[in-house]
């Protein structure tokens, strides 16, 4: 399948960083992740990345994400946060681009192309 990038525009001209930089379709689904002894609450994901909500700002280093699946098991995946923004008060969205790790990511696969006929 080719997917055609969109731009925003004005008076036909593109706006500079405006472009879909994403590598991967995002679901839009909510659950709870464990990052150490943060507790993020997701919004979205992607086969390269997670959008979440923290109560804190998260440090901009690599962490461990636990990702729950429904069979009760968990799939553990790194990241690094690639951009934030405070929602008021200490409430943060974050998005957390996945590292390249090939066997967590087939996993995370599986399990978003199982959730995906789930939902059809």
């Amino acid at each position: 399948m080719i997917r055609r990038r969109r731009h925003q525009s004005i008076a036909g001209r593109r706006l500079p960083g405006c472009e879909n930089r994403r590598a991967a379709p995002r679901h839009a689904r909510e659950f709870d992740v464990a990052a150490g002894s943060h507790h993020l609450r997701a919004l979205n994901i992607s086969a390269t990345g997670i959008r979440v909500v923290s109560a804190h700002p998260l440090a901009d280093q690599e962490i461990t994400l636990s990702i729950p699946m429904e069979s009760g098991y968990s799939v553990e995946v790194r990241g690094r946060p690639v951009w934030q923004q405070t929602l008021g008060g200490e409430t943060h969205v974050v998005g957390i681009a996945f590292a390249p790790d090939p066997v967590a990511q087939t996993r995370l696969c599986n399990w978003l192309d199982c959730w995906q006929l789930v939902a059809a």
